[in-house]
């Protein structure tokens, strides 16, 4: 089975160091260089574009790493084949180098708030069957929390979703403010997120 990491990148200098962790774990890599700065949305969805028609995928930002994962995930895909979506917890490394381990719930409705677009891996097919029917994977309208809209649109379609918990990721917040989740818009967009999900 193919293993596809996708990175959207604006050529930041972290680049190569993301690049170097996909290689370690054995993915395959789609790169796409946005341009025209029409952001990481637009950018995902024009990679998933490029996809084949199985296999799976994960996503990976230009500034951060992958931890070793691949060979389990690959493992409870081949065991399930009915499974759809599987997400994993993550790391954060700040600045100073201090690293947190992040623990999801493990429930996807209570983990929603904390899903970002490099949280899960999918099966090629599924994805493909749910942008046939809506139309997208990754929604325009969204430039915050896009990670947990997209994953909302996975509970929403029914899709099999399973928790893994091993640390699969390593965030690296940089850049003003150094993490997300100090930008007032970040706060809107959860709100808005959260009534979207009781809502659904």
């Amino acid at each position: 089975m193919r293993c596809i990491c996708l990175i959207p990148t604006i050529n930041k200098p972290t680049l190569n160091l993301a690049i170097e962790s996909a290689i370690r774990d054995g993915w395959e890599i789609i790169l796409l260089e946005d341009i025209l700065r029409e952001g990481a949305v637009v950018t995902r969805e024009k990679l998933f574009n490029m996809l084949p028609s199985s296999g799976i995928v994960r996503y990976l930002d230009d500034d951060d790493e992958l931890l070793q994962h691949r060979t389990q995930v690959l493992n409870v895909f081949n065991e399930n084949k009915t499974l759809d979506i599987l997400y994993n917890n993550y790391s954060i490394e700040m600045p100073n180098k201090n690293r947190s381990n992040i623990k999801l719930f493990g429930n996807p409705v209570m983990d929603i708030l904390r899903i970002h677009p490099w949280s899960w891996i999918a099966r090629i097919e599924s994805l493909h069957n749910l942008q046939q029917k809506i139309g997208y994977i990754w929604n325009p309208t969204y430039r915050f929390s896009e990670g947990g809209f997209c994953f909302l649109s996975f509970i929403k379609n029914k899709l099999n979703i399973q928790h893994v918990p091993i640390n699969s990721y390593l965030y690296h917040p940089r850049g003003n403010p150094p993490h997300i989740v100090d930008n007032p818009m970040f706060n809107y967009y959860q709100l808005e997120l959260q009534s979207a999900l009781e809502l659904s």
